[in-house]
């Protein structure tokens, strides 16, 4: 979709880049990224290409197009991506472990983190994962973490609430809810 602004409650505009392609926010966020931690401007399709090549084979049709309609990015992928970009990088995992870093994320060093999207299962009394979603971490300012959110925008979540990420979609009658599992620093 490309490239947007908004502020958040830092004061600080952000030019968030929507995401293309129903699951490649991945791919958005590591635009955004570059864009912050860099200052290079990216286009999320050559992000995508890189992504392929990280992966291999792997998620590409037979031709060896790799659909981001589908199939969304392995989190353990990033590194490797951000190597093209010339950024050094470490990836912690646990929702523990995020919710420990996650407060020293600052516009020059953002963080691709990944959300596991959960569902209560009533039968089984367990929750269940239902999907994921890639958000860059790109600051802290009065208690909140801000986030900027390839599918909607600024997202901003009190630090008390870690690791919950909890927001509502356009078009979504309910609120989407999920574990912060995983984040690569840029």
């Amino acid at each position: 979709m490309g490239w947007t602004a908004q502020t958040a409650s830092d004061g600080y505009t952000y030019n968030i880049y929507l995401q293309d392609k129903e699951n490649s926010c991945a791919c958005a966020s590591i635009v955004m990224a570059a864009r912050l931690a860099k200052n290079k401007i990216l286009d999320e399709s050559t992000v995508r290409g890189w992504v392929q090549q990280a992966e291999g084979s792997v998620n590409t049709n037979a031709q060896g197009v790799r659909s981001f309609d589908d199939t969304g990015t392995a989190g353990d992928l990033l590194s490797s991506v951000f190597q093209k970009i010339q950024i050094t990088s470490f990836t912690v995992k646990g929702t523990s472990n995020v919710g420990k870093w996650i407060v020293n994320t600052r516009r020059s060093h953002p963080a691709v983190v990944g959300v596991i999207w959960k569902s209560f299962n009533a039968g089984t009394g367990m929750w269940d994962s239902v999907g994921g979603h890639m958000v860059l971490a790109v600051n802290v300012h009065n208690n909140n973490v801000i986030f900027l959110d390839p599918g909607i925008g600024v997202v901003e979540i009190p630090i008390t609430n870690l690791p919950v990420y909890a927001v509502t979609y356009a078009g979504s009658a309910s609120v989407s809810q999920g574990y912060m599992e995983q984040m690569t620093t840029a």
